[in-house]
């Protein structure tokens, strides 16, 4: 009898070790996976986001292949902010580095043929090969530091290859916003592999190659269509989750003796049961988003998760709610219907959605998110009659990082796209922007033919001010030209600066010869009125040719060639007064 109890206590303390140490095996994983997801989503957002800035310089560059210094830096510099990782912007005409900003300290790079660089060569090979932005690294640059590079191809609006965008991302810098630096006092020891975006067939080259070794927790971390891998361990290895310390294996064999009667009629079933229980409840409480189970009219019947503090800690008080308890109704209808098709398709439906967790008292915070959050929601459709109702699993992610990354990037993109097609002193129309209008315009006119006109006009008197009162009052004097002619004309017209002190208006619907002359008219009578600047009276006149469509020319072209020889003739007449292709004059206005 002594021999069996021994047995039945001895394998009753090895269970217990056992079950003990899958169980802190598993919460040590789910913990890992937990934090690792954190750094990778860090790491994707600031990556991506430089990729987008890159990408918009490089399209700003291809709309503008002949961009002076002053355009280029005043882009530039919107990209080098004290919270970017961004080292440096560059242009490379031909694959030489030609244009630079900020020059202090960046002199030894302008230059570079990129395509002569031993290390570098090869990124601006694949990204011209296939077309894409890439990044490379890192790798030592020719300032002496670490830096990612981000590339991106220059293309023509025809399509041909003009250079490339270049942009050094310090490595260090990046690394400490994500959180994988500093080092010193981390929980976990973290690796990364995949130089130059090649995932995991590439070189580790942050971390110790050891940590891929050690059965790590592995995320891909994706950009554009390239990756990196992360490697996660505890700090202290998995050995020192794998079993129970020595001063807790003394205390439970001492229960096994205390409850050994008891033991002895608990079937393996029942023991297996425990076991499984405890194990998905150790993994559903360490789930870091928020979860929900949901039925088919919209009730939350069960929450768990959401252990993240940038998430919630107790999600229960909604349970019992439906959503037409804590939304609106247009809200609530978009979010049952969402629920129907993951239960009609039974595949999973994913959905984005903003929060305002004031609006919401029902979630018990302590410390989480106040404000508009952003949530990805996974809705996947749970099997039949394992509710009363057709029932729905609700996961929903925090992406408020990711969601706000993207928006800037959006906003960066769309800020170097408006630079692209605007002039930076005057923010009219440049010509890019306005070929693109004109050719529009014209395709209409014929379309739904009627006529448009095309009003070259350049200033009188402009070169005089410019000389004898600098160009910072030459540059408040166009500017206020513009703000005039603005104002002068209609909404769906479009006022260009044409270069120096010359402007175009593009009036794309008239029913007559005489709705361009009026026009005109109206544009010289602003124009002669006195300018004060600096405490100075100044007087600005104009001369204005006019082209109009179909009667002067029937393509951007052969519009833009009268309309400006129609200029010519009117400067030749003495100015502040317009004239029609061909030397028609309808009125002449008295000059100022």
């Amino acid at each position: 009898m002594a021999g069996v109890v021994g047995a039945v206590l001895g394998a009753g303390a090895l269970a217990v070790d056992r079950v003990a140490s899958e169980r802190a095996q598993e919460e040590a994983r789910n913990a890992v996976l937990t934090e690792a997801g954190n750094l990778r989503a860090r790491l994707e957002g600031e990556l991506n986001a430089t990729i987008f800035m890159v990408k918009g310089l490089a399209r700003f560059a291809g709309a503008n292949p002949d961009l002076s210094w002053h355009d280029f830096a005043a882009m530039a510099e919107r990209m080098v902010t004290g919270e970017s990782h961004v080292r440096n912007v560059g242009l490379a005409p031909g694959d030489v580095v030609s244009y630079m900003y900020p020059l202090a300290g960046n002199q030894e790079a302008l230059g570079l043929d990129i395509a002569e660089h031993p290390e570098q060569r090869r990124s601006l090979d694949r990204m011209k090969a296939e077309g894409r932005a890439v990044v490379a690294g890192p790798m030592t640059l020719a300032q002496g530091d670490e830096a990612l590079i981000v590339r991106a191809p220059v293309t023509l609006n025809d399509g041909s290859y003009w250079g490339a965008a270049t942009v050094p991302v310090s490595h260090e810098s990046l690394l400490e916003s994500a959180g994988l630096l500093p080092l010193e006092g981390r929980a976990l020891n973290v690796a990364l592999r995949g130089r130059d975006g090649t995932g995991s067939e590439g070189e580790v080259f942050f971390g110790s190659e050891e940590v891929f070794r050690a059965d790590p927790v592995l995320l891909d971390i994706s950009f554009q269509n390239d990756a990196w891998q992360l490697a996660a361990v505890p700090a202290a290895g998995w050995a020192a989750y794998s079993a129970l310390p020595y001063w807790a294996r003394l205390t439970g064999a001492f229960l096994v003796l205390a409850t050994s009667a008891v033991a002895g009629v608990l079937t393996y079933q029942a023991q297996r049961l425990r076991h499984v229980t405890r194990r998905l409840e150790a993994m559903i409480a360490a789930v870091p988003d928020i979860g929900f189970v949901i039925d088919d009219q919209g009730r939350y019947l069960e929450a768990f998760g959401g252990r993240e503090r940038q998430l919630y800690h107790d999600g229960s008080g909604l349970v019992g709610h439906s959503f037409d308890d804590i939304m609106d109704e247009a809200a609530a209808r978009h979010f049952r219907g969402a629920v129907r098709r993951a239960i009609d398709s039974g595949q999973l439906v994913t959905l984005e959605h903003p929060v305002n967790v004031e609006d919401l008292p029902q979630l018990g915070r302590r410390d989480g998110p106040s404000g508009k959050q952003w949530f990805q929601a996974r809705i996947f459709p749970l099997p039949e009659g394992l509710e009363r109702r057709p029932c729905v699993l609700w996961l929903a992610y925090n992406i408020t990082d990711q969601y706000q990354a993207r928006q800037a990037a959006r906003e960066q993109e769309e800020r170097i796209r408006h630079l692209a097609l605007h002039d930076h002193l005057t923010g009219l129309a440049n010509r890019t922007l306005f070929l693109d209008r004109l050719g529009h315009a014209i395709a209409r006119a014929e379309r739904e033919e009627y006529r448009l006109a095309l009003l070259f006009i350049d200033l009188d008197r402009f070169k005089p001010v410019n000389d004898a009162h600098g160009h910072h009052v030459g540059d408040s004097v166009l500017q206020e030209i513009a703000r005039r002619l603005q104002d002068t004309v209609r909404s769906l017209d479009t006022v260009v600066r044409h270069g120096g002190d010359e402007f175009v208006v593009l009036l794309p619907r008239i029913d007559t010869e005489a709705d361009a002359g009026n026009a005109a008219a109206r544009i010289l009578d602003a124009l002669k009125r006195p300018l004060l600047i600096e405490g100075l009276e100044l007087r600005i006149g104009g001369s204005i040719g006019i082209g109009l469509y179909p009667d002067h020319g029937t393509d951007a072209d052969a519009l833009q060639h009268v309309a400006d020889d129609a200029m010519y003739d009117a400067k030749a007449a003495g100015g502040s007064t317009y004239r029609f292709a061909g030397g028609a004059m309808v009125t002449t206005p008295s000059g100022p």
